[in-house]
This record gives structure tokens, C-alpha cells and sequence, in this order.
């Protein structure tokens, strides 16, 4: 993230998180931040967040909604993981940040949930 070099143009980063272990919650979800921690990561830089995937190392057991949220609040970056598939991805919505903003990614989905080491990967700034 940040110059190509001291007069090249600025360049897209890649910003991701995890969560490790398996996902075994009767009802709700969980959270994904950018540090393997349930509380949302602070940004040092100003930019928009795009083509945002999440990836399951098993398939999800119950349609499992991830998405991307700001400052506690959810933004337009969304995807669905269908029941039996283990990835999804948004490559329409972006959410746009400032420094000191905070990113988080919520999941949600009813029942029990057996998918495995839930990561996710966008691009930014």
C-alpha cells in the first residue's frame, strides 16, 4: 500500500483478516478483523475499499452473510456464501474510509454454521 516509488504514482494495496478455527455458534455470527481479533482495526490511511472476497477453508453450513462495516456501521459491501460453498465476493460496492476510521467484517447467518478458517482480502486504498 502506498508509492511505487518516491515519484511514481500511487499504487492499490491489498488489506485482509482473518479469524482461525472452526465457526460452531448456535445463533448470530461473528466477527473478521484485520489483526485475527473480534474488534474493529483502526486505518492509518485514507482510501476506498473494493473487490472485497471472503474465503472458507470448508463449505459453509447455512447461507452466511459477510459484510464490511465502518466506524460499528454497516456499509454496501456485502456477499452471501450459499449453503454448501466455502467463497463469495463483491466487486461492485466500495466503502470509502478516512484515517482513523475503524474496519470490520461482520457475519451472520441462523442455525449452526460447521465452516473452518473464515478470511477475507480487499482491495484498498
Amino acid at each position: 500500500m502506498g508509492n511505487t516509488g518516491a515519484t511514481g504514482p500511487a499504487s492499490p494495496g491489498i488489506l485482509g483478516g482473518s479469524i482461525g478455527g472452526s465457526i460452531l455458534f448456535d445463533l448470530g455470527g461473528f466477527n473478521m478483523s484485520v489483526n485475527q481479533q473480534t474488534t474493529p482495526t483502526p486505518l492509518i490511511q485514507a482510501g476506498a475499499l473494493s473487490h472485497f472476497t471472503v474465503h472458507f477453508a470448508a463449505p459453509v453450513s447455512t447461507n452466511t452473510v459477510l459484510t464490511v462495516q465502518k466506524n460499528g456501521t454497516n456499509t454496501e459491501v456485502a456477499c452471501t456464501v450459499p449453503k454448501g460453498a466455502n467463497t463469495c465476493s463483491d466487486a461492485t460496492h466500495t466503502a470509502v474510509f478516512v484515517a482513523s476510521d475503524t474496519v470490520l467484517v461482520h457475519a451472520s447467518y441462523s442455525g449452526l454454521n460447521s465452516a473452518t478458517n473464515p478470511s477475507w482480502i480487499a482491495t484498498y486504498p
